[in-house]
């Protein structure tokens, strides 16, 4: 599967590595978990965090909100990577052409192999953590204000350690809907070169799709 993801996944200002550490226990999570109502994962949110869900995206999306403008956010959409290595190698490229230093690596996350990523961006600080399931890729993302970063990091780490995948794979249908509503998504932020990218590539795969010739 070519989707042009490698020149669109990491292009972001991504700024300093910041270390982390789990709490000693999960007092702070909700005893019971969420579940995607797509139904990619599921995950044991923050105590007491506001629930925004997107019923119109076709894809794996959810965002917990904290508080002061302090975030979580999951997001399942599909790959073209077939390892880690190939996810990081896209990274640096993007870096290359950007002439910035993104700290991309791969880690090992609770016992999986996950590529985590660090910076900073219009005033909020995250921490990034996705994972490549199949051909799907899971990002979860935290972020905060650079002041709360700290304060809030163990709760989110917590929370985002609890993330299990449910499903390994989708299908062609499944590709081409998470591609029109990442389309749609670049536009509404203005990112209408990489919509275009994303469409074209799309449609090398799909080239008698509707739904993808009608963006055109």
């Amino acid at each position: 599967m070519q989707l042009g993801l490698r020149r669109l996944l990491i292009a972001i200002v991504l700024q300093t590595a910041v270390l982390f550490s789990f709490p000693t226990s999960a007092q702070d999570i909700q005893a019971h978990s969420y579940v995607d109502p797509q139904g990619f994962f599921e995950l044991h949110p923050p105590e007491g965090w506001t629930v925004q869900e997107y019923s119109d995206d076709p894809r794996g999306k959810v965002a917990f909100f904290g508080p002061q403008k302090v975030e979580l956010r999951i997001l399942v959409s599909a790959s073209d990577f077939s390892s880690a290595e190939e996810f990081v190698d896209a990274g640096k490229e993007i870096e290359r052409n950007i002439g910035i230093d993104t700290n991309i690596r791969i880690i090992s996350f609770v016992g999986r192999e996950a590529i985590e990523r660090t910076f900073i961006y219009n005033g909020t600080k995250f921490y990034y953590i996705d994972i490549l399931v199949g051909n799907t890729y899971h990002n979860l993302a935290y972020g905060a204000p650079p002041e709360l970063f700290d304060e809030f990091s163990s709760v989110a780490l917590a929370s985002m350690a609890t993330h299990t995948p449910l499903t390994n794979d989708i299908s062609d249908d499944d590709v081409v809907i998470f591609a029109v509503a990442k389309i749609k998504r670049l536009r509404e932020l203005g990112q209408h070169q990489a919509a275009a990218t994303i469409l074209e590539d799309t449609l090398v795969l799909f080239p008698d799709r509707e739904e993808l010739l009608m963006l055109r």
